[in-house]
């Protein structure tokens, strides 16, 4: 039998069924295309017919100048940019600007907003994309962000720098040369000085300005040409009024100040001559109101200095009995012969008394086993204030300590201050719970507590009202042999507390510090010199670089 006519008719009937089923499909394709193209059975969202939303959205803060960048999409010709002070609601648009910005090889766009902004201020910034051809322009991209403080070649204006009528006015020189400083008046902006800088001022890198008005608050710029390269508000000093007793014209007599004190009456302010030495070599018990203070010379900056010194000579203490509105020192230095910190303290305050206020104010304290410290007797004192003081070299009784379970002393404030090198614990009160506040806030700690100590150390006590630590830089702790791990609050009473910085030096070993953000350098990394007292930042990515520690150190 011949196969071959069949297997013939077999293939030619397979290839004929691919033929056929080939067509087909071709014709249900065609079809299905056209049909996509003429028909729908539902309505397309003309919605999503627009330019892809910015993504990616970031705001780089210098200061008060802002860069913002986002990824770009395709398609996208220009941005519109508005600004608000609103938290994103864009109800009233204080800023608006169109743009194609500049597109870097990292895929972002980025735009270096062209005006500065008001310091220490949150905004809302939202971008869209804008496209000329026609397609409708892209949703909006929205965040917010907070400006800094404006980057100033100005020094801060100390206590030091102000009397009642005049400002020594201090910069650094870098950029364009500062041309001119201005003052207004607070109250209507309106300028009452202008001064043009000499190449002296240039070359001192101060200026004094005099002719201001007692008591009064005014803002000093300073321009290089038209440009404002910095400003702060201050006021100057109010006119002494009352009983006031004026050292400064009697020189050569080291005794005058412990000579002075008994004799004067209550409520008299004591003025010292800067850059002299006030010798103590008796301790002195005070039984009135009495404020002491370096008086006013823009020529010099050092202040009078109170130096206890010799066998005798050990610290300030109070009469038994006596009732006393304020002792307050401004603008001193406070030291004694004590270098090991093992023998004296400015203040130890042993006798029955009610006392408003101890106020050191813009001081120096240097060389004390303690610089405060309370004992022995039933005492009332409403209020112990250290502020904008700087404070080293303290033995085993540290800044302050109360030491007796009847000693009252209702506030313990610690502000603006520098603390370091202190060999025991720093505030201390395991005596007894009537302490009703206790606030360590915008300070610089360094070297303290001692190994093992605490910063703040209540045992089990209570504070009525409460402990607050807020805003402050803590550095490492004071070493005993390698040892310089540290501890936070001890206390009946929890600590709060929030804005405050450790250098990875910082080692605790118990009661954590409340609000604590880590930074990953070391004390020596972020302070210039740690070992000279000088704090200042040096890193100008640190978080805490305009809101943590002593504002005399703030980077800028």
């Amino acid at each position: 039998m011949d196969f071959k006519p069949l297997i013939f008719v077999a293939m030619k009937s397979t290839n004929i069924n691919k033929i056929f089923l080939t067509a087909v499909i071709a014709g249900l394709i065609c079809t299905g295309i056209i049909s996509c193209k003429k028909f729908n059975d539902w309505d397309a969202d003309a919605s999503y017919n627009r330019l892809f939303t910015p993504s990616d959205l970031a705001a780089s803060v210098d200061g008060v100048n802002v860069t913002l960048k986002w990824k770009a999409k395709p398609n996208t010709d220009s941005y519109t940019i508005e600004f608000s002070k609103d938290s994103l609601k864009f109800t009233t648009i204080i800023r608006k600007y169109s743009t194609r910005g500049t597109k870097n090889t990292d895929g972002y766009t980025y735009f270096a907003v062209p005006d500065q902004f008001d310091q220490v201020t949150q905004y809302s910034v939202r971008v869209k994309g804008i496209d000329s051809a026609g397609t409708p322009e892209s949703n909006w991209a929205a965040i917010l962000f907070k400006s800094g403080k404006f980057p100033s070649i100005l020094n801060s204006a100390t206590i030091s720098d102000i009397t009642d009528v005049a400002i020594r006015a201090s910069w650094t020189n870098t950029g364009d040369a500062a041309t001119t400083i201005k003052i207004l008046k607070a109250g209507d902006s309106s300028v009452v000085k202008t001064v043009t800088l000499t190449s002296t001022d240039l070359t001192n890198q101060y200026t004094v300005i005099s002719g201001l008005t007692p008591a009064t608050g005014y803002i000093l710029y300073i321009y290089s040409g038209t440009k404002v390269r910095g400003w702060y508000d201050f006021s100057t000093k109010a006119t002494l009024s009352g009983s006031v007793i004026d050292l400064r014209s009697i020189t050569g007599v080291p005794s005058i100040l412990a000579d002075t004190l008994p004799d004067i009456a209550a409520g008299s302010t004591v003025i010292l001559k800067k850059g002299t030495t006030y010798e103590m070599t008796n301790s002195y018990s005070f039984n009135k109101t009495v404020s002491i203070i370096s008086g006013d010379d823009l020529t010099t900056t050092t202040p009078a200095t109170i130096y206890f010194k010799g066998t005798t000579g050990n610290n300030f203490d109070v009469v038994s009995g006596s009732v006393i509105d304020s002792i307050s020192l401004t603008n001193v230095i406070i030291t004694s012969d004590d270098v090991s910190a093992s023998a004296k303290y400015a203040f130890n305050i042993s006798q029955p008394c009610t006392i408003g206020k101890i106020s050191l104010e813009s001081c120096t304290g240097q060389y004390f086993r303690g610089l405060i410290r309370t004992k022995d007797n039933t005492m009332n004192i409403s209020t112990i204030s250290i502020n904008n003081c700087i404070v080293s070299d303290l033995g085993s009784y540290g800044l302050i300590t109360v030491d007796n379970a009847a000693n009252k002393i209702d506030n313990i404030l610690v502000t603006n201050s520098t603390i370091y090198r202190v060999g025991a614990t720093v505030v201390k009160n395991v005596r007894n719970s009537l302490t009703s506040v206790i606030k360590i806030e915008y300070c610089t700690v360094n070297e303290a507590p001692l190994y093992a100590n605490y910063l703040i150390d209540l045992n089990t006590f209570t504070v009525t009202t409460g402990i607050s630590i807020n805003n402050n830089i803590f550095g490492v702790g004071k070493a005993s042999g390698a040892n310089v791990s540290v501890k936070g609050c001890r206390s009946g009473t929890t600590a709060t507390g929030t804005g405050n910085y450790t250098t990875s030096d910082y080692i605790s070993s118990g009661n954590a510090l409340p609000g604590v953000t880590a930074y990953a350098g070391a004390s020596t990394a972020l302070f210039t010199d740690v070992v000279g007292g000088n704090f200042k930042v040096t890193d100008g990515t640190f978080g805490g670089k305009s809101s943590a520690g002593d504002p005399r150190w703030w980077w800028h």
